[in-house]
């Protein structure tokens, strides 16, 4: 590379400016230490130069405080809150409780080319190709490694590689056939067309709370009406916030958080998230 050639010819350099043998070895031994820790950082696990541990990291918090995983491994949650009938979701995943969330069906839709991109196609008979000639050098590059961003050697035996924490939910056959299935409002309900026949959301959708469902939308009159003169103690209407923390304090109490949290961490074969909760559970208890 061109480093290597910048200190070398820096090395050379050296050798012509210096008259002492001692220094001479020793600033030739200098150089060789820094190309040879250069190669070392490049090749190394967590040696990063297009962020992807950040990004993942991101992503996983996003992960864990917007998306719903629990909802999507539970019917009645799902069809509650996306408004589509149970029939309709068992139906769709196979009749499996856990919907979404199911190994042995992400395991096959990965390697389903039907879910996959052109360039992830490409890769993927590539892979298959390199596989039958026994080309370890062609499976390192179009096969992906699980990574862990750790240096415990047991880490990779406790919990899933950084981006495959969530390969149970990769259920592409069954994302395919409900994302489409949640009933769609009729716009004209929510807009109408003003003087300037340009599109304007109804007045009293933008006043009141209120919900989509089939045929369109609906708004509820018991909602507060944002404005400068009413105050509301709660945006949410629906939650009371004694009762939250009731409800928190029982499942602390009888310790239904405390072992769903465990649950979840063994399911997610995580030991050492099992092992915190474990503790941390018992410390808030």
């Amino acid at each position: 590379t061109t480093y290597e050639c910048i200190l070398y010819m820096l090395n050379m350099y050296i050798l012509y400016q210096t008259n002492d043998p001692f220094e001479i070895l020793l600033n030739a031994v200098a150089l060789e230490f820094l190309v040879n820790m250069d190669e070392a950082i490049a090749l190394s696990n967590w040696w990063d130069p297009k962020k992807r541990w950040i990004m993942a990291g991101v992503i996983e918090i996003v992960i864990q405080r917007k998306l719903r995983l629990r909802d999507l491994a539970s019917v009645e949650k799902f069809s509650r809150h996306f408004d589509i009938s149970e029939a309709v979701v068992l139906a769709a995943c196979d009749n499996d409780p856990n919907l979404f969330r199911n190994p042995k069906v992400a395991k096959c839709d990965e390697i389903d080319t039907n879910f996959m991109t052109q360039s992830e196609t490409v890769d993927h008979y590539f892979l298959h190709v390199a596989k039958e000639m026994n080309n370890r050098a062609a499976i390192k590059e179009y096969a992906r490694p699980q990574v862990h961003f750790s240096s415990f050697f047991i880490d990779k035996y406790c919990r899933r590689g950084v981006f495959d924490k969530y390969q149970a939910f990769r259920t592409w056959s069954r994302w395919d056939a409900l994302l489409c299935a949640a009933p769609v409002p009729v716009l004209d309900h929510i807009f109408f067309k003003n003087k300037e026949e340009s599109d304007t959301i109804r007045s009293d959708i933008s006043t009141n709370a209120g919900y989509f469902s089939k045929g369109g939308f609906f708004p509820q009159p018991e909602s507060p009406i944002i404005s400068k003169v009413t105050e509301f103690a709660n945006y949410l209407p629906t939650r009371n916030g004694g009762k939250s923390y009731k409800n928190r304090w029982i499942d602390k109490i009888l310790f239904v958080s405390y072992f769903r949290t465990l649950h979840t961490a063994i399911e997610d074969r995580d030991l050492i998230r099992f092992l915190f909760q474990m503790v941390d559970g018992i410390i808030e208890w």
